[in-house]
């Protein structure tokens, strides 16, 4: 999934999560298909939210736009 959004004073406002539904290999992928809004529960949508904004904290980044990619982990991957 992407997510967009905007750091103010460290706290992040999330402006969409586009779900990629297209298999996605390798370290790298193209941007082949956006869906939006996303499918997935609302709670993986705000586990998602709070993943990004740790991330974006422990970057120490306060202010700006923010565009993150988070690929799903399972226990088997």
């Amino acid at each position: 999934m992407a997510i967009e959004g905007l750091l103010r004073g460290g706290c992040l406002e999330v402006l969409a999560v586009f779900d990629k539904p297209d298999p996605l290999e390798g370290p790298y992928f193209e941007e082949t298909l956006y869906v939006t809004p996303s499918r997935l529960a609302a709670g993986v949508l705000a586990e998602v939210e709070a993943v990004t904004a740790r991330a974006a904290r422990a970057l120490g980044l306060r202010e700006g736009p923010v565009h993150a990619e988070l690929r799903p982990w399972t226990a088997s991957a």
